[in-house]
């Protein structure tokens, strides 16, 4: 606006209406549209109707367009619908607007608002640009009385035009066009409904489902679908938590099947695609179509198209329902479906989840779909290694996972003597025990069983189903040899044992009847006082357990080693057997010489001991009247007793 006096009358003092009326006659054309944007800016809004009845909150970017004005073809990004709003102050601007509107080619997600009349109150939109040239002179600039009365009435003129804007800018004053098709009639004065209905045509696709739960409890929601080391298992009375979040989101939903109703929970498991017509069907099945389309090829999927797909128009799906939707594919397909940040796999939780949304573009989501030949070596293997209780975990049937268990559980099922033998010398069953001492090599259950487990038996991958016989057989030649290595070790220790008593020669066959006659002759030439004399806790152990009538396995693999102060032989460490065997020598001598340490003590000094010792074999053979031969051959024997058996 150009100045029209150099300064209004009356320097020093002001007389605002005389202002008012002489800059009115002295101002030009004025730019009505530039006082409505400056004042009454168009207002973008939420419509708070539409989040309520959907999981996302959609934005509406409001523009003014005047009969001179560009028109925006596209809806600014972060924006989920454009409305242009047509403006004119004059029948002939109005027409002018509405003809630019009506001729325009705009995008999708851009609405144009036709004006049916042109705006009222022109003269007062005069007077507020006068109002607002006078409050930048030097009467009404400084603090003061004129600066207020000039606000006053501003203010005052600001509250009329805005009530009679409300009607004329609400929805119902504009014919409402998209990509060349009326939309309905408008309600009168609603903006929030009105423009609710558009989005909702707009997206007609996004399910008609509310968030439930606060951000925490959705997070809980999220980690509870995605552990899948636990059934999906909802408490039906639940009010509140992550369980109350799956099942509004979720079960109520369709997304889940029941298998079992167990009175106070329910058990679930992720269904399949929905059918056609369902409010949930173009959501959750464009989420696997994208991620697992029929199941039957590889694919690799970016986390960044995949979620540029699913906003797009008419499904326009984005915001908390996203993460949900993908973990419940997740939970279905794992470990066919997987997270996979940089390349490397990385196993499914709501903390993962949560991060790759947060940063989409190093994650994919990758699907390569397990093979009937692959199948048939996991069943294969879930046979030799797996147990009765197992089942299916709840992501669906999910081979990998349940082989992969199987094996940890066999190797956890195994005595501690195997699991902690190092010196194997089957190479296949050393190399099967170092692969299960360290199953976190690979974060994936197909990586551990598809790479390397054939790896260790010289296969590149799972065979095809008619070369499995040979590699299956070398699995089980080496699980046996492991399962067996227990009871070879007994059968070692029984020799040592033996050895231990006297024995000269062990048969190979019969160990357990050799033994035990082989310790009751040992008994037998014990001195008959043996049984009545105080001994030390392993000797007496030993005793205790030749009298025992528990089965042979029990009394000497279990019942002896734990007198002699150890654990039972299939709990031992490696290095517990020679403790065994020289505890067991230590209880055999303490036995055999205690009549011989009672009829001769000796002092406690060794010196003194070694000479008394001495003194007593040369009175024994002086006293004796044997000749030299018979005196040697008693010694030798005496020796051979004493410390060689």
């Amino acid at each position: 606006m150009s100045d029209p006096v150099s300064r209004p009358s009356g320097s020093g003092r002001f007389n605002l209406n005389q202002d008012i009326t002489r800059m009115l006659e002295q101002l030009g054309k004025v730019e009505y549209s530039k006082v409505l944007r400056a004042h009454f800016p168009a207002r973008n809004l939420t419509p708070g109707e539409y989040a309520r009845f959907h999981p996302i909150k959609r934005r509406v970017k409001c523009l003014y367009v005047g009969s001179h004005d560009p028109i925006p073809t596209e809806c600014p990004r972060g924006w989920d619908l454009l409305a242009l709003v047509g403006i004119g102050f004059t029948r002939r601007e109005t027409e002018d607007v509405a003809s630019n509107l009506e001729s325009a080619t705009t995008g999708e997600r851009v609405v144009l608002g036709i004006p049916l009349q042109a705006l009222p109150a022109s003269a007062q939109f005069k007077e507020l640009a006068v109002l607002d040239y006078l409050a930048d002179t030097e009467t009404y600039r400084p603090e003061g009385t004129a600066r207020e009365a000039l606000l006053v009435r501003r203010s005052s003129l600001r509250r009329s035009l805005l009530e009679r804007l409300r009607k004329a800018l609400a929805p119902a004053a504009f014919r409402w066009m998209h990509e060349g098709r009326i939309l309905e009639e408008a309600p009168a004065g609603n903006r929030n409904a009105f423009f609710s209905g558009v989005l909702e045509s707009l997206y007609p696709d996004t399910p008609r489902v509310s968030l439930a739960g606060s951000r925490r409890e959705r997070q809980q929601a999220l980690d509870e679908l995605l552990d899948l080391s636990t059934p999906l298992q909802l408490p039906v009375a639940s009010r509140s938590g992550g369980a109350r979040v799956l099942r509004l989101l979720l079960a109520d939903q369709g997304l889940l099947e029941m298998e079992s109703d167990r009175g106070a929970s329910i058990l679930y498991k992720v269904g399949g695609p929905l059918p056609e017509g369902h409010h949930m069907a173009p959501a959750w099945n464009k989420v696997l179509e994208a991620l697992v389309g029929c199941g039957d090829r590889n694919r690799t999927t970016g986390l960044v198209d995949l979620l540029t797909d699913l906003a797009k128009r008419p499904l326009g799906l984005r915001g908390e329902l996203t993460p949900f939707l993908l973990g419940a594919a997740l939970r279905r397909h794992y470990p066919d479906l997987e997270l996979v940040e940089e390349g490397e796999p990385v196993p499914p939780s709501g903390v993962a989840l949560r991060r790759a949304l947060a940063r989409p573009r190093t994650w994919h989501m990758r699907f390569h779909p397990t093979s009937e030949d692959e199948a048939v070596f996991l069943r294969a293997l879930l046979e030799r290694f797996g147990t009765a209780e197992q089942t299916p975990t709840p992501g669906g049937l999910n081979l990998w996972d349940l082989a992969r268990q199987a094996l940890m559980a066999w190797r956890e099922r195994l005595p501690p003597l195997a699991r902690g033998h190092r010196a194997w010398s089957d190479p296949d069953s050393h190399a099967l025990m170092a692969l299960l001492e360290d199953p976190d090599r690979t974060r994936s259950a197909r990586d551990f069983l598809g790479t390397y487990l054939p790896e260790l038996f010289g296969e590149d991958g799972i065979p095809l189903e008619d070369g499995q016989p040979e590699l299956l057989t070398r699995i089980d030649a080496a699980r046996t040899g492991i399962e067996s290595f227990t009871v070879r070790r007994q059968e070692e220790l029984l020799r040592q044992m033996g050895r231990a008593l006297g024995a000269e020669e062990v048969p190979d066959q019969g160990l357990e009847a050799w033994f035990e006659g082989l310790f009751a002759n040992w008994q037998s030439s014990l001195h008959p006082g043996t049984d009545s004399r105080p001994f030390s806790e392993w000797a007496y152990g030993l005793l205790e357990v030749a009298a025992a009538s528990e089965p042979f396995a029990v009394r000497w693999f279990e019942s002896l080693p734990r007198r002699l102060g150890l654990p039972a032989v299939h709990d031992w460490d490696p290095d517990q057997g020679a403790v065994f065997l020289a505890r067991l020598a230590r209880a055999r001598l303490e036995l055999e010489l205690w009549r011989l340490r009672e009829l001769f003590p000796l002092p406690q000094n060794p010196v003194q001991r070694s000479q008394e010792v001495r003194r007593w074999l040369r009175e024994a053979m002086d006293g004796s009247g044997l000749d030299q031969a018979q005196r040697r051959s008693l010694m030798l024997d005496l020796l051979e007793s004493l410390l060689w058996k």
